[in-house]
């Protein structure tokens, strides 16, 4: 009886997980195909309105002075995901105080993974991106720092300890 028990738990355990890995499959399929993937500019961005939804915070004054005052080149490229909550909140900010700061040393990319974190031309992994959003810092093509999901202090305080360090 114990081992009919058993036998019947893993059977149940193992159909049920056939069942959700299926649904889920078709679920992260549908996910990818609703997004755009690969390089973005920030009007075709901005054009998906329920992006920008919880965006509520204005950029501080003194963080916009920081990236006012960099004074040589620096690209930043932002890896994210439009169904990603954690870049809902943090890319609208960095666009924020990169069009208030309109500062001509820094050129900024954007790139959209899909919910594999996975784009068209593999940008991702020449830069080693795992997490959403990725912001990668450089100078020529040396990164000099990268925020990961969140930053440290603030957006512009971490942009610049990259570039002071």
């Amino acid at each position: 009886m114990h081992k009919v028990f058993l036998l019947a738990f893993f059977l149940f355990f193992s159909l049920g997980a056939c069942a959700t890995d299926t649904s889920s499959g078709d679920h992260l399929k549908a996910v990818e195909s609703k997004y755009p993937t690969g390089m973005i500019t920030k009007s075709e961005l901005r054009a998906h309105e329920k992006f920008f939804n919880h965006h509520e915070t204005e950029a501080s004054a003194s963080d916009i002075e920081l990236l006012k005052s960099i004074e040589k080149p620096i690209i930043i490229t932002t890896y994210f995901g439009l169904w990603c909550h954690d870049s809902k909140r943090e890319v609208p900010q960095l666009l924020d105080l990169l069009d208030a700061a309109n500062n001509k040393n820094i050129v900024h990319r954007l790139i959209a993974l899909d919910i594999k974190k996975t784009e068209p031309f593999g940008r991702q992994e020449e830069d080693e991106v795992f997490y959403t959003p990725t912001i990668v810092v450089k100078v020529g093509e040396k990164e000099i720092g990268r925020i990961v999901e969140r930053p440290n202090e603030s957006l512009a305080k971490d942009i610049i300890s990259f570039i002071n360090n």
